[in-house]
């Protein structure tokens, strides 16, 4: 009898987290664009790629052994919408491709530190992120007057 109502209980939660990840599912392919990244992870000592793939309300998430984008057609298969995402080799099939503000600065960040234009770049690029991720009820023009001088600072010492 117990042995019974335990798999009549986890039936009934395997039936509910699939009618939920249906949902989910349904929820981010109806988005008007995606966030995808992947990253690696070590589970049970074994090495995969956590991937998540964000809509607007709805995140999906899957575990893969790899970084291939199989991956993307077997789990995300409605990415056929613009998709905002890092350089890596496997977002080269999509069409409609968005960097990701994120990598964008880390990669800006980085070279920043070649030289005095690639740090001026660095700057230029920082100012347009910060003046587009503000508030609009926000005053930044102290913010901008700030990275304005940095920039110039930097333009004189060339």
């Amino acid at each position: 009898m117990i042995q019974s109502t335990v798999l009549s209980a986890v039936s009934a939660l395997a039936g509910g987290l699939e009618k939920e990840h249906a949902r989910i599912v349904k929820g981010v392919a109806r988005a008007g664009f995606h966030l995808i990244d992947e990253s690696p992870i070590r589970v049970m000592n074994l090495q995969g790629y956590g991937w998540a793939c964000t809509g607007r309300d709805y995140v999906q998430l899957a575990v893969a052994p790899t970084r291939s984008s199989i991956i993307l057609d077997a789990y995300f298969p409605y990415c056929d919408k613009v998709i905002v995402c890092d350089r890596h080799v496997g977002y080269c099939g999509f069409d409609k491709k968005q960097r990701c503000w994120a990598h964008i600065m880390r990669e800006a960040e980085n070279l920043s530190k070649n030289g005095p234009e690639e740090k001026m770049l660095y700057e230029k690029i920082m100012l347009l992120h910060d003046a587009k991720l503000a508030p609009p009820d926000q005053k930044i023009h102290d913010m901008l007057v700030i990275r304005a001088k940095s920039i110039a600072e930097l333009y004189l010492k060339l």
